[in-house]
């Protein structure tokens, strides 16, 4: 069922599925709630289940028209994952849904970095998978040329051109080998959903990453059950990056995913519910 509600920054929406005590389901980036749909239809029997959409991913903003223009900047009023963390916060606030179970997967593990270090009295247990808690090593250097590369290419090469071309670079770096080569639908489906995406949401999203604080001083205060995942083909957080993380967070689990990049709860689904089911189960 789909819920909305209005913010200073303009209106919040999530799904929300099943009875029980609550768990929320963050998404990553550039995709939106509907990666989390099949998981929720496992979760609902005994959860009650929030999918909320990131600002800009949601469905009150749509895809740019190629023939009416582009006008943005990647210097937009940047949507941080502080922000997002705030939000998740309204969400919970307004759905009367806390203490949460709270899963976040690449821009949403960095949302529950966020959300720790400000909410942490609202979560229940946590699951964070294939995310990092540090800020960019580069300071965001190479999301911001990323972006003015986007930039450069909507003006030389058209809004669609250019669309078609970062989708097909986000792709390649979010999805793990195996994937790219063996799950033709899934690819397909993330192109899909991808290219619903309005750039300028990218570009504010995409600056909100760069200028995120690091929370690496978070992690030895986190004091409930916590479970970290990575994907084992994931370059962006690799499972040493996971292992160190786990470390660093009393008591934490951590397990890595098979035949999975950057998004192993679609790319490996059955490995990540188990994984998943098995750690709720001891809660």
């Amino acid at each position: 069922m789909a819920h909305q509600i209005t913010s200073a920054h303009g209106p919040l929406f999530w799904e929300e599925d099943g009875a029980g005590p609550p768990l929320i389901l963050l998404h990553a980036f550039p995709l939106d709630a509907r990666m989390w749909a099949d998981e929720a239809r496992r979760l609902a029997g005994r959860y009650r289940v929030l999918r909320p959409y990131w600002r800009g991913c949601d469905p009150s903003v749509q895809a740019e028209d190629p023939a009416a223009g582009f006008q943005a900047s990647p210097r937009d009023s940047p949507i941080t994952p502080a922000d997002l963390a705030g939000d998740v916060a309204l969400i919970l606030q307004a759905a009367n849904a806390s203490p949460v179970i709270a899963v976040g997967c690449s821009l949403g593990g960095y949302v529950l970095y966020n959300f720790m270090r400000q909410y942490a009295g609202l979560v229940r247990a946590l699951v964070i998978c294939d995310g990092r808690p540090q800020a960019d090593p580069d300071g965001g250097a190479a999301r911001r040329q990323a972006d003015e590369a986007l930039l450069e290419q909507i003006r030389t090469q058209g809004l669609a051109a250019a669309r078609a071309a970062w989708c097909e670079r986000m792709l390649a770096r979010i999805l793990g080998p195996y994937s790219q080569r063996r799950r033709p639908e899934l690819l397909a489906r993330l192109r899909d959903w991808i290219s619903e995406r309005s750039l300028a949401a990218v570009l504010r999203l995409n600056q909100g990453m760069a200028h995120r604080a690091d929370c690496s001083a978070v992690l030895p205060g986190i004091s409930v059950p916590t479970l970290l995942l990575a994907g084992a083909e994931d370059a962006l957080w690799p499972e040493e990056e996971m292992r160190v993380v786990a470390d660093a967070i009393p008591g934490a689990q951590a397990a890595v995913i098979a035949q999975a990049g950057h998004l192993a709860p679609i790319e490996n689904p059955e490995a990540f519910h188990v994984r998943l089911d098995g750690f709720l189960a001891g809660i």
